[in-house]
Formats: C-alpha cells, sequence, structure tokens
C-alpha cells in the first residue's frame, strides 16, 4: 500500500484512542497525553499544525506540562506538518533521542512459520511474577533502571486485560527475551512494542518467535495490520519478515 495513505490510516484510527493511565485529549492539529500516575511522562501525536502558528502552538505545549511538572515526549513523523516541525522544536531545546522506523506489516500476506523452534519457552504473562520478569529482561537488554514499568504494566494488566499482552522467553526457567502487543478495540492496527533479547540469546531466532507468536495473536484477534517502532537492531528482521517502511519516527524531548 501507498505510505503515506497507511499512515494516514493509522492516524485516523489511533488519534484519540484510550490509553490506560493517561488522559487523551484531542484537538484538530494534535493529539495529547497527559500521564495520571506520578513519575510517567506525558506524550504529543499526530501534528498537523498550521504553519504561521505551529511555533505558539508548541510553546502552549511546553507550558502545559511545565504547570504539571511533567515530562513529555514529542512523537515526530515525517509526514507531520508543518515540514519545519522538526526545526521549530529544536529552537525550543528540543533534542531527538535515536529515530525509529515506523513499519507496518499486512498480516493477510503473512504466514506462520515457526518450524526451527529456537530452545526457549515462550509464555503469554499475566501475573506480577510474569511481569517482573518482563521488566528485568528490559532493564537488562536497555542496561537502565526502569522503575515506572512494573507499575504501569501491571495497572494495563489489571484494568485492561484484552488490549495488552505480554509475552516472555525463558531459557532454563531464566527470562532471555520480552515483548508485548497491543489490541485497541476497534481498529484494524495492533502494535508491537518492547521486543527485547538479552545479547547472550541474540543469533538464535528467540526474537522471530517471539515476533511469530505476536503475530498469530493478533491475526487469531482478526486485526488486519501490525505495526512497530523499529530500532536499528529489528529493523532488519522485520523488514525480512514482510514489514513495510512507512517513514521515519523522532522521539523529540526537551534537554534540561
Amino acid at each position: 500500500m501507498n505510505p503515506l495513505a497507511l499512515f494516514q490510516q493509522h492516524r485516523a484510527e489511533f488519534r484519540g484512542r484510550p490509553v490506560a493511565g493517561f488522559t487523551v485529549e484531542v484537538f484538530p492539529d494534535l493529539c495529547r497525553g497527559t500521564a495520571q500516575n506520578a513519575g510517567e511522562e506525558g506524550w504529543i501525536g499526530f501534528a498537523q499544525l498550521d504553519p504561521e502558528s505551529a511555533g505558539a502552538r508548541i510553546d502552549e505545549q511546553v507550558r502545559y506540562f511545565a504547570r504539571l511538572s511533567q515530562a513529555f515526549e514529542w512523537k515526530l513523523f515525517d509526514f507531520d506538518t508543518p515540514a519545519s516541525l522538526r526545526a521549530l522544536l529544536e529552537a525550543r531545546g528540543f533534542g531527538c533521542d535515536e529515530p525509529e522506523a515506523f513499519l507496518v506489516l499486512d498480516l493477510e500476506s503473512w504466514t506462520d512459520d515457526r518450524s526451527a523452534a529456537p530452545p526457549v519457552r515462550l509464555e503469554q504473562l499475566h501475573d506480577d511474577d510474569g511481569l517482573r520478569d518482563f521488566v528485568a529482561v528490559q532493564e537488562a537488554v536497555w542496561e537502565r533502571s526502569l522503575p515506572t514499568d512494573f507499575a504501569r504494566y501491571r495497572r494495563e494488566l489489571q484494568a485492561t486485560p484484552d488490549v495488552t499482552s505480554f509475552y516472555c522467553a525463558y531459557c532454563d526457567d531464566q527470562p532471555v527475551a520480552a515483548g508485548r502487543i497491543e489490541f485497541p478495540a476497534g481498529r484494524s492496527f495492533a502494535s508491537l512494542w518492547a521486543g527485547s533479547v538479552r545479547p547472550t540469546m541474540r543469533g538464535r531466532g528467540v526474537y522471530s518467535a517471539l515476533l511469530a507468536a505476536r503475530l498469530a495473536e493478533a491475526k487469531a484477534r482478526g486485526y488486519r495490520f501490525v505495526t512497530v517502532d523499529a530500532a536499528p537492531m529489528s529493523r532488519p528482521i522485520l523488514l525480512r519478515k514482510g514489514f513495510q517502511h512507512i517513514c521515519w519516527t523522532y522521539p523529540m524531548r526537551l534537554r534540561t
């Protein structure tokens, strides 16, 4: 499909969708999520700003989150407007974390091929012990503490158990890989998040097995598409699996 058309369909479906733990507001020119829990970040996304007032709108969002003393991410896509939006953000002190590729898979063309099973046991997680394993993998892979993640995931699992599925891969009963997938109601797009494999287990098909389990669930639930913000390590694998590159996305944050 045409990348712009597919992105526009995704944007139309996702603007304003409920997100556990956030107050989501939809404005004509952007979408804003305010974290309801201390220590978590808010966000801005899907900006379609008027060129004449874009700078003022950015300033309004900065002041809004400053009043709340809440950090936030401005999630910028190539298709956001105006074309100068990144420069306008940078002029106001925003810096970009590592860009990611926004990819989409059409599940109608995907087949589940897990003929070469890796030496792991895949489990869908339903309790606190499983979520602790999930976070432990993330912390090991990203080499940093993620103190709010367990509470956020626990809240999601309890409040909306049908919306997010958490998976963990185990080798000798030790968690070695993790990933989740979100299933927003009434949409055609599911979304992959946090696919992580400990360095000692890479190159053995673990990431592909974790991916296949989540894609199989999305297909069984009747979703047409799956999206992912792909980092450099996962991008080549996902493209080989049939994902289409739609655009780049840039996580922009104020530098203090």
